[in-house]
């Protein structure tokens, strides 16, 4: 899986810098720090982590920002409304993702879940992913995304 995420690794610098130029109208860099890491963690003020699967894999797709960088990029909004925003370009993200033929030919079509919403940072489980760094309009976003064979949950816990 390794290096299924690191040869993607263009693919979710051009996507998530096209989502968030395309939607803000505002300068957007790819940061040279992007990796390939063996967990993500994010420990921004404000998270938006967007699961999906299929039958075969399971990932998520992560954006963080502080809450200074939410202030400028989602200027004159309160911090419910910014992180509902950060929720839609991660689920834009996702969607620019799911219709680029190299990450459908490497996990097939993942159905997405509702975004999930943290004010404090996320720890995700261990499973490789790509993590790195966007400028838009000088405000800094932390973007990661892993994915990873489907686990089975132990057979106590099924449900019969």
């Amino acid at each position: 899986m390794q290096e299924i995420i690191q040869a993607l690794q263009p693919i979710f610098q051009d996507v998530s810098r096209g989502v968030f130029a395309d939607m803000f109208g505002k300068e957007t860099l790819i940061q040279s720090d992007w990796e390939t890491v063996p967990r993500l963690m994010n420990a921004c003020d404000c998270v938006v982590s967007l699961g999906h699967c299929n039958g075969r894999f399971q990932g998520v797709c992560t954006l963080g920002m502080q809450q200074d960088a939410m202030d400028k990029v989602f200027a004159g909004f309160e911090p419910d409304i910014q992180i509902d925003g950060l929720g839609e370009v991660a689920n834009s993200i996702c969607g620019q993702l799911a219709a680029a033929p190299k990450f459908l030919e490497a996990f097939g079509v993942l159905e997405q879940a509702p975004p999930l919403f943290s004010m404090g940072g996320a720890m995700y489980p261990r499973a490789f992913g790509a993590l790195g760094h966007l400028s838009v309009d000088g405000a800094l976003v932390v973007f990661g995304y892993s994915i990873r064979d489907v686990m089975s949950a132990p057979t106590f816990l099924r449900r019969s």
